[in-house]
């Protein structure tokens, strides 16, 4: 979970967290399917086969640019180096997926424990129901019987209180529960 969120943050997860949530599942899905096959080391052994195939028939040059010999050992040695990197690198963006949909899932969580409240009404025609600030705003004044000096009011409230509420310690499931170790 992210230590600070800003306002942008907050408005594009109310707005499109339904989608986030999906493309961050799915990349998280094809990402521990890839995590799978590079540690399975399945792919590591058929690289390994053709380097190793390809120098034993002249495919691979025995020098490079800088007429350093090389040997398979070298060869298998710098493989070594960037499959661990590739394995890295793909183990941070799960990382970075996981913790994005931390932060979005507490922002929600946030959002709705102002419910029943003014500023959830607001908020809710102006990024969740409507699909753009300017029609949200337009049935928000209509339905809620609000001015619109007086719904950006409330949107500035609750969008504080989201705020605060995301970096407090009340866990996402209940208003009021500390969490525990």
């Amino acid at each position: 979970m992210f230590k600070e969120i800003n306002e942008d943050f907050v408005i594009r997860t109310l707005q499109n967290y339904t989608q986030y949530s999906a493309a961050n599942h799915e990349e998280m899905r094809q990402l521990y399917a890839i995590l799978a096959l590079q540690q399975s080391g399945e792919r590591k052994e058929d690289i390994i086969m053709t380097v190793s195939l390809g120098r034993i028939m002249g495919m691979v040059p025995l020098a490079d640019t800088n007429n350093n010999v090389r040997d398979l050992s070298d060869i298998y040695g710098k493989f070594d180096r960037l499959y661990m990197e590739d394995i890295n690198i793909t183990r941070s963006r799960i990382d970075h997926l996981r913790e994005t949909q931390e932060t979005m899932n507490r922002i929600m969580a946030c959002y709705r424990s102002l419910s029943p409240s003014k500023e959830y009404l607001v908020l809710m025609y102006l990024y969740e129901k409507c699909g753009s600030y300017t029609v949200g705003m337009v049935r928000a004044r209509s339905e809620l019987y609000m001015g619109e000096t007086t719904i950006k009011r409330h949107r500035k409230k609750g969008l504080a209180r989201i705020k605060k509420m995301y970096g407090s310690d009340l866990t996402n499931t209940g208003r009021g529960r500390k969490e525990t170790l």
